[in-house]
């Protein structure tokens, strides 16, 4: 995940990361 990320598009990155850490603050409720 975090390799594909790196590997994408700086705009494709700046909307996955967000959602990533939200998905990871959801888990953690």
């Amino acid at each position: 995940m975090m390799s594909f990320i790196a590997n994408s598009p700086v705009v494709l990155r700046d909307i996955m990361e967000p959602a990533f850490v939200f998905y990871v603050c959801l888990g953690t409720i």
